[in-house]
């Protein structure tokens, strides 16, 4: 079930940032945006980055086509260029997700604590409350608030 992020917020409600030293960790990763060129030779106007600190139950739409994350087959750091949609690379003891979209995300997260969610290169801070439920991201995300 989605989330209706419009509704009043829930005052127990908590919101997760990710901690400065993930911050530090996205700087030295290859930013996750239009100019990112994937495996397959795409691009993509919307790119979706996930850090988790633990294999985590993730599921991921782009533009209603569900991505396949490859839990079972890791890379070992991420490539300057051509990363695999939907795979995960290990980088130190995180692991680094990119998706690309044409148009939109649907994030469904197992967990907040330990996630780093970036769209476009901009950090999202992830509401507690979606947990568990889909979470829309689009360009709208990218709007100044």
């Amino acid at each position: 079930a989605a989330i209706d992020e419009d509704a009043a917020p829930d005052p127990d409600e908590r919101i997760v940032a990710p901690p400065a030293e993930v911050l530090d960790a996205l700087a030295a990763l290859p930013a996750g945006g239009p100019e990112l060129e994937f495996a397959d030779g795409r691009s993509y106007p919307l790119v979706l980055r996930l850090v988790l600190d633990r294999p985590l139950e993730v599921a991921v739409t782009a533009d209603g086509d569900s991505v396949a994350l490859a839990w079972d087959d890791p890379g070992t750091g991420v490539p300057a260029e051509g990363v695999r949609n939907g795979r995960p690379y290990r980088v130190g003891s995180r692991h680094v997700i990119y998706v690309g979209a044409r148009d939109h995300f649907m994030l469904r997260l197992g967990a907040a604590e330990g996630v780093a969610v970036t769209l476009n290169d901009r950090v999202l801070e992830i509401p507690t409350r979606i947990v568990g439920h889909d979470w829309w991201l689009d360009r709208a995300r990218l709007q100044p608030e």
